[in-house]
């Protein structure tokens, strides 16, 4: 055990000592380490506290504190800005996060050692996901991207979109046309007979003949891009030259 009776003290050493701990550590944190020093030195609580200009209290309650907590107790937990450097807590570094992209079923991301799992089937809710997690030393923008099989600058575009306007930003409003309001069955009918009929009659059936064809027989106003869509979905222009020569062969034989 140390016998302080063997060494020697100078008031003017300690007072400068002080001052200069108190400049970094805080006076509250001085008087604890002090505080602590002179109650493993076996000196008596109430005599340390009258020495200290502590309360009595306040000492009980610290050596508790430091026995249950360890060095950390000794921060004044008041105030943030004082307490001691984080290089003088003796805890450990705050884990990286580490990641783990997987392309399957589910997109799978282990962050701090946990996981989460990310349905691959809701679009949406991945892009949410993983779109909040750029920056902060979580996911770049080129790992999103990759994950969400896009560009990097379509990742950066849907990332301000999510933070300025939130999950409406990110939605895809492409919903196409949902049914054929204009060109019912009947139409279609018509397109299609006059399709055949121009074949047999000139050879050739173009959307702009189709088109003036139908407005004079029916007087249906249908515009050439409507008449090339619905012969596209029939499938007729597939086998155009096909039905073309088909029926030059039938007409061909008709006139013998």
């Amino acid at each position: 055990m140390i016998n302080c009776r063997d060494l020697t003290f100078s008031q003017k050493l300690a007072t400068t000592r002080i001052e200069k701990a108190e400049s970094i550590l805080g006076k509250t944190v001085v008087a604890r380490i002090l505080a602590f020093a002179l109650y493993l030195m076996g000196g008596k609580r109430s005599h340390i506290a009258k020495a200290l200009d502590i309360p009595l209290e306040t000492t009980r309650s610290l050596n508790r504190r430091i026995f249950h907590a360890g060095i950390g107790a000794f921060g004044d937990r008041r105030c943030s800005g004082s307490g001691l450097p984080k290089t003088a807590i003796d805890t450990p570094p705050p884990a990286q996060a580490g990641l783990s992209i997987q392309i399957s079923d589910s997109c799978s991301k282990e962050i701090s050692g946990g996981r989460l799992i990310i349905p691959q089937v809701d679009s949406l809710h991945r892009k949410v996901i993983l779109l909040s997690l750029i920056g902060g030393n979580v996911l770049s923008a080129k790992e999103v991207a990759k994950a969400l099989d896009l560009s990097v600058a379509h990742v950066h575009k849907l990332h301000r979109e999510l933070m300025t306007s939130g999950i409406d930003g990110i939605m895809d409003k492409r919903c196409g046309q949902q049914q054929d309001y204009r060109v019912n069955d009947q139409v279609k009918g018509h397109i299609l007979a006059e399709f055949v009929l121009a074949l047999v009659e000139t050879g050739r059936a173009s959307s702009e003949d189709i088109a003036d064809r139908v407005a004079t027989r029916f007087d249906e106003q249908i515009a050439q891009r409507t008449v090339r869509h619905h012969l596209n979905r029939m499938g007729i222009q597939h086998v155009r030259k096909y039905l073309a020569s088909g029926l030059k062969e039938l007409k061909k034989n008709s006139d013998h």
